[in-house]
């Protein structure tokens, strides 16, 4: 199955497991809170004359839980939103000296989700980068990427690859060194697309090993005495932002899945060209020799094709398929072997 050429006749969508990528830990979802203005509900406070956020409950098939957003009808408006840990939610305790440290959560691909920890040193019940509470912050900005180092100073971005959009939910992993740069902290930003359903964290280029400037924050707000979670979302009036099941953990990423390493993976490309108007081709890798199935399935998840390959198979093949019958729109492939499963998106036009 070197090259096949494949004619389709519809579209497809499936939502596939994901590889867990921390150790058990406490994670803090929003679908204990009433779907209302996050300000108040469960020790979550607005930062006095910013914007305001609230939890809503996604009904897209990547999330399907409630969710925190800025309120959509206020544009470009910061939402700074903090909550302290009490009785209800805690998370581990960091000692300060980790080297590999990590916080995560999910947001939507759209404008300003940033996610950070830091300590609320006058027990006002706000992260105020005014005193120095606010440590390094990463996730998305407007369709970039992004890691602003600590107190919410330098912004660092990254635009999105092919076949990430604004559509997409992504997991967002920061990695820190807290002894790196004289104790001023490194970190490392992956991410995974939960829409195509990735199961390998992917390193963003130029996100790597990021000096993070611990020392812009208060001498008192130091790694160890952080106690509370931040988040700054911004809504420009289109696709809505929106995040998920923050994590905030000071253990380390031995249980992460590397995707640097010497071991070599089978990966799936992104078809090309892409947007297609008839043919489009689909190249993958096959580290370990097996047979292999293409699938295609409708939005709904219904398969409308498998094509499985004769021989087993490895290394580098392509799939050639004609969409010269298909109507616009976004489309999915599935490639399968006894090791790898993985599905992208495609766009045909005419």
């Amino acid at each position: 199955m070197k090259i096949v050429s494949i004619t389709l006749s519809i579209i497809l969508q499936l939502w596939l497991p994901f590889t867990t990528t921390i150790n058990a830990q406490a994670v803090y979802t929003f679908d204990s809170l009433n779907i209302n203005l996050l300000d108040g509900q469960d020790n979550w406070i607005d930062q006095t004359g910013q914007g305001v956020a609230t939890v809503y409950l996604d009904t897209t098939i990547v999330n399907t839980t409630n969710i925190a957003s800025p309120v959509a009808s206020i544009f470009y408006q910061p939402a700074y939103v903090t909550r302290v840990n009490d009785s209800n939610f805690s998370f581990p305790p960091f000692i300060g000296n980790e080297t590999e440290a990590i916080i995560q959560f999910e947001a939507r691909g759209s404008y300003v989700a940033l996610f950070a920890l830091g300590c609320d040193l006058n027990n006002d019940g706000r992260l105020d980068s005014v005193l120095g509470e606010v440590g390094p912050s990463f996730g998305i900005w407007d369709q970039h990427f992004a890691i602003q180092t600590a107190n919410l100073n330098n912004l660092l971005q990254e635009p999105f690859g092919v076949g990430n959009s604004v559509f997409d939910w992504y997991r967002i992993q920061l990695r820190i060194d807290f002894t790196a740069n004289g104790g001023l902290g490194s970190g490392s930003l992956y991410y995974l697309n939960l829409s195509d359903g990735d199961s390998i964290f992917i390193p963003v280029t130029n996100l790597q090993s990021i000096n993070l400037q611990l020392g812009n924050m208060n001498i008192n707000a130091a790694a160890e005495n952080w106690n509370a979670m931040f988040l700054l979302l911004i809504s420009n009036g289109g696709i809505q932002t929106a995040v998920d099941n923050l994590i905030a953990s000071g253990n380390s990423t031995i249980g992460i899945e590397e995707n640097y390493n010497n071991e070599i993976r089978s990966y799936l490309e992104p078809n090309f060209p892409n947007p297609f108007t008839n043919f489009t081709t689909i190249k993958y890798f096959i580290a370990k020799r097996s047979k292999v199935r293409i699938n295609v399935f409708d939005a709904q998840g219904k398969k409308l094709l498998s094509v499985v390959s004769k021989n087993d198979e490895i290394g580098l093949n392509e799939v050639r398929i004609d969409g010269s019958q298909l109507g616009n729109g976004v489309y999915y492939y599935q490639i399968e072997s006894e090791h790898f499963i993985k599905t992208k998106k495609m766009i045909r036009v005419d």
